[in-house]
């Protein structure tokens, strides 16, 4: 009869990791930053003919550049700390402050993100339904997408930073 230790499976958890073949992991690195960087490219790209353009200052461009912002924060923040979490499931070598702190705010991209297709879709659902009505002013654009990241923050970050305290 074999004696097990009863504590020993709660000090050293068993876990059974598949490791990837080196090939793929360089394959799969490689693919994920081609992407990051060409979106990271596209939105930049977007900001930039946004503000230099005198004739894409509209509500909807606004909106528009909201969400190219957010995909930016999401693409240059969650992103790479995505990457190092993938990489060492079992501990975080980042340190304290980067995961109490900088982890749960880079949250705030994916709320903006959604906040902002829905502000593209109720601009865009104004201008259709009600086609005779005045367009919606920059200055409300601008108060709608402050308000976005403003409920992004509250609605996401907020609660996260009480469970991980």
């Amino acid at each position: 009869m074999q004696i097990v230790n009863a504590t020993s499976n709660f000090t050293t958890p068993q876990r059974n990791l598949i490791y990837e073949p080196k090939v793929a992991e360089v394959f799969r690195l490689c693919f994920s930053a081609l992407i990051c960087c060409s979106g990271i490219m596209g939105n930049v790209l977007v900001c930039i003919v946004t503000l230099c353009n005198r004739k894409a200052k509209s509500s909807v461009n606004y909106y528009v550049m909201s969400l190219a912002i957010a995909d930016l924060g999401a693409l240059v923040i969650c992103y790479p700390l995505t990457l190092v979490k993938a990489a060492a499931p079992l501990n975080w070598p980042l340190g304290k402050f980067v995961c109490k702190a900088l982890y749960p705010l880079s949250d705030i991209f994916y709320g903006a993100s959604i906040g902002s297709i829905v502000a593209i879709a109720i601009d865009r659902y104004r201008a259709i339904v009600h086609s005779l009505r005045p367009r919606q002013s920059l200055q409300a654009a601008k108060w709608a997408i402050c308000l976005v990241w403003i409920l992004a923050f509250v609605g996401i970050v907020l609660p996260l930073y009480f469970v991980m305290a």
